[in-house]
């Protein structure tokens, strides 16, 4: 039997940015994908990703790149904070995310480029 692999975390986005430049390749390089299961909703293709399902059965954590607002991520959101599901929203330190993030149980931090977002990360999910 296969070992766990740490926590499955879903990582939700607005598609409007460029998710796979500055979010799925920092974190696939990461600590983060080594020691966690990370579950990139468009990683494969452009399909639908059964978030809703997933982060009700599956996720243990939900990682938002909230620099965009987007209403579909907002709808993940809602979903992820309905299941209990931990959250940490993530924004550029130049954009200021939606006023509706507040209403959410959630962690929040800016940072100012790539790198940065992953050690913060790193370091809020002490690895």
């Amino acid at each position: 039997m296969e070992e766990r692999k740490g926590m499955k975390i879903y990582i939700g986005h607005s598609s409007g940015m460029d998710f796979v430049e500055n979010l799925y390749q920092p974190l696939n390089r990461s600590n983060l994908s080594e020691d966690h299961e990370l579950v990139f909703p468009h990683d494969d293709s452009t399909k639908l990703f059964d978030s809703k399902s997933f982060l009700e059965n599956e996720a243990d954590l939900m990682v938002a790149e909230v620099s965009n607002a987007s209403t579909g991520l907002s709808i993940e959101l809602g979903w992820a904070d309905l299941f209990d599901v931990t959250i940490i929203c993530v924004y550029r330190e130049s954009d200021e995310p939606s006023s509706s993030i507040d209403a959410l149980d959630c962690r929040k931090f800016e940072y100012r480029n790539k790198v940065e977002m992953v050690e913060k990360l790193e370091k809020t999910l002490a690895i």
